[in-house]
């Protein structure tokens, strides 16, 4: 349906893609059910947990979301009770009642309240993400109108279009990153390209993101790494951009993923730009990385607050200045501070400093002189197959 997807309920569930979700999931999921939360944040939803019905109204003031799963384990009329509450004072959020035993009562008293989906535990990933997106689109096809949802649909299709094309094109091409003192390679950056006409990377990514498909993106990219990986000089890191949003895929989380079959000669690159301050339990995922063998770095350093936030938090084993930074350093003296600055904190915590985007001598030279460790840029090679 040129890209759409339709559900048992006949809606468009490409509509409004997972990433563009907030869910508060209301209890605990009882032994041997579905985890719903990690069902939702493995397609790039963001979710809040809480346990009593007052948090849960205190919540939706101080944090709206989009929709709330209640769990009603202990009996169905408090769960009917909250979503009835939820429903008065919150009408344009998307309220879903999950039920371990339905009764005829609890469904009549679901329907009263408002509810606007009735869900029998247990339940698969598949139906509980279709459930969830119906209820988002119902509820924001009510606030914004038809006309307006049909405009949202049109642009989605054709960006999903694109996309496809884009992702047909598909390939890799890897930069080395040099040692700054004796000149020999630590490693290669996998950097994403298309064969898709005007597709730069940035555009890729953009339109991944505008379509909710970041994390499929992120699993073709990583399997396409790992194909060239056999090719990888002994010795040398593959280094593999991940958006935040993959960091909360399972699949990569798991081992799971291709990319697990190398982990140990694989680093992760977390960038600044999309804080994963959004990942609640980033910690445990990034330690999850590392006990499959992942090496972990900071990317885009100095770009902004997030990067030194994650620097502080995860202590990666590198960071990547941002190429802002770098670009005609020689001629900016409060860039040259900037930089020595980040160099001399991540030396004195034994963090190795990679510089990005060196396209002249001076700006080599001058990153040598602010104590970075290792460089990359067009003037030391430009990106190409991994041979």
């Amino acid at each position: 349906m040129n890209g759409y997807t339709l559900g048992a309920k006949g809606c468009l569930l490409r509509l409004f893609p997972l990433s563009d979700v907030r869910a508060l999931l209301v209890g605990h999921h009882p032994p041997g059910t579905l985890d719903i939360g990690d069902a939702l944040r493995g397609e790039g939803a963001t979710v809040q947990t809480c346990t009593t019905n007052h948090d849960t109204l205190r919540m939706l003031v101080e944090d709206p979301v989009d929709v709330v799963l209640v769990h009603s384990r202990a009996t169905h009329e408090q769960g009917v009770l909250l979503a009835n509450e939820i429903r008065t004072l919150h009408p344009d959020v998307a309220v879903l009642l999950l039920v371990e035993k339905p009764t005829l009562e609890s469904a009549i008293g679901a329907v009263a309240a408002g509810v606007s989906r009735y869900l029998v535990e247990p339940l698969s990933g598949a139906e509980l993400r279709e459930a969830v997106r119906c209820a988002v689109k119902t509820t924001r096809w009510r606030m914004l109108g038809p006309a307006a949802v049909g405009r949202q649909a049109g642009a989605t299709a054709f960006s999903s279009a694109q996309l496809d094309r884009a992702i047909m094109g598909l390939y890799v091409a890897w930069q080395p990153i040099i040692s700054a003192g004796d000149g020999r390679t630590l490693g290669f950056e996998a950097l994403a390209r298309s064969s898709e006409p005007e597709m730069n990377p940035g555009r890729l990514f953009e339109l991944a993101e505008a379509t909710g498909r970041l994390v499929e993106l992120g699993r073709v990219l990583r399997s396409l790494v790992a194909a060239d990986l056999p090719r990888l000089p002994a010795d040398t890191l593959a280094f593999v951009n991940v958006h935040v949003d993959e960091v909360r895929d399972n699949t990569l989380v798991s081992g799971l993923d291709p990319l697990s079959d190398f982990a140990g000669s694989v680093v992760l690159e977390l960038t600044e730009r999309s804080s994963l301050e959004r990942v609640p339990d980033a910690a445990e995922r990034v330690h999850a990385l590392r006990g499959l063998g992942y090496r972990i770095a900071i990317d885009d350093l100095g770009a902004g607050y997030a990067g030194l936030s994650a620097l502080a938090r995860f202590t990666p084993e590198f960071a990547k200045i941002d190429m802002s930074l770098v670009r005609g350093l020689q001629g900016d003296p409060l860039r040259r501070r900037l930089v020595r600055m980040l160099a001399v904190m991540c030396a004195e915590i034994g963090v190795p400093v990679v510089a990005e985007g060196i396209e002249h001598e001076d700006e080599l030279a001058a990153v040598r002189e602010a104590g970075c460790t290792h460089v990359q840029g067009h003037f030391l090679g430009r990106p190409g197959p991994l041979a």
